[in-house]
């Protein structure tokens, strides 16, 4: 019989046998304890599926699911089929939370009535330390329309994630993640917010992000396209609701993601002509249907650009002056 009050926690794990323990861990001492933790083997080679079962041993909340190697949205989309709980948490194996985040999210949720609860996180770096963003605002809570603006605004970095949440498990009734794909969270955003009546934000930072060097964002390679697509995928979506202004929103966030991947493609010297051809496509694409005055030539300019050590924060502090002349 499933129980009322139930989180899942699905933890996809692939090769991570140097810090998966320090995950697994801060989940079994978590101060909500009705959970049921899902632990899915990706195919690791290195031992990790191994501490997975001899921690399935040791508590009895614990599923260990071994697979074939398919990548994060499979091992999520696994542990979404295999979850038997009312609610679902999502943490990745190389980080950690603080004690009290599941039940610091459920209450949370239970006094807004929510279908997601969202807190903020810590960044942490290689030598442990901590920093995160700071607010002046009390925890709030955002209906109908300001789920999707609060993708626009200051909260876009906690909104954007899936793992510094709690989902009502309804919320995934028809959805799941895409497969083959990274930046997965930003493909199935939209579709998982609409999907929520209300949402509920905490800004207490509760999750700890540990960032690493070979990380997707602190890396780059030609799959990094991906994440066009998915701002691609936002923009038809908000044309669809008729939210046109959040639509041109992100047009803008589309052509600095695009100007900062063209720098990095110069900045790691990436051989790859097609690849810079569809990104400076993209741009030009782009800037004509938001129109910002004077990008033409800017355009121009940065595409005959060739220096590696192009200062990518000047890069943006030009974008944001088009953005607000335009």
């Amino acid at each position: 019989m499933r129980r009322r009050g139930l989180i899942s926690v699905i933890v996809p794990i692939y090769n991570v046998s140097g810090c998966v323990e320090k995950c697994i861990d801060s989940i079994i001492v978590q101060t909500y304890s009705d959970l049921e933790i899902i632990l899915i083997d990706d195919g690791s080679t290195d031992g990790s599926g191994e501490i997975c079962d001899r921690y399935e041993m040791l508590d009895s909340r614990i599923i260990v699911v071994h697979k074939d190697n398919g990548g994060l949205s499979s091992a999520r989309n696994t542990g979404l089929s295999v979850a038997t709980g009312d609610f679902i948490s999502f943490v990745d194996s190389d980080d950690y939370l603080e004690n009290s985040m599941l039940e610091e999210l459920k209450k949370n949720m239970e006094e807004f009535d929510s279908d997601i609860s969202i807190c903020n996180f810590y960044f942490v770096d290689k030598m442990g330390k901590k920093k995160n963003f700071r607010f002046s605002k009390n925890n709030f809570v955002s209906f109908g329309k300001d789920k999707f603006v609060n993708i626009q605004n200051q909260y876009d970095y906690l909104t954007v994630y899936s793992w510094n949440k709690l989902y009502k498990k309804m919320v995934f009734s028809n959805i799941r993640y895409p497969e083959g794909r990274i930046y997965e969270d930003s493909y199935a955003l939209c579709d998982i917010l609409n999907n929520a009546y209300s949402v509920s934000y905490i800004l207490k930072p509760l999750y700890n992000y540990v960032k690493r060097e070979d990380s997707i964002t602190n890396s780059f390679d030609t799959n990094h396209f991906d994440k066009i697509g998915s701002f691609n995928k936002k923009i038809d979506f908000f044309n669809d609701k008729g939210y046109f202004d959040l639509a041109k929103e992100e047009k803008n966030r589309k052509m600095t993601c695009l100007i900062i991947n063209l720098s990095k493609i110069k900045r790691y010297g990436i051989k790859d002509k097609e690849i810079e051809k569809k990104y400076y496509q993209e741009l030009v694409n782009t800037n004509k249907e938001v129109k910002w005055k004077g990008a033409t030539k800017y355009n121009k300019f940065y595409k005959v650009f060739r220096k590696p050590s192009i200062n990518i924060l000047a890069c943006l502090l030009r974008v944001r002056d088009l953005i607000k002349k335009q």
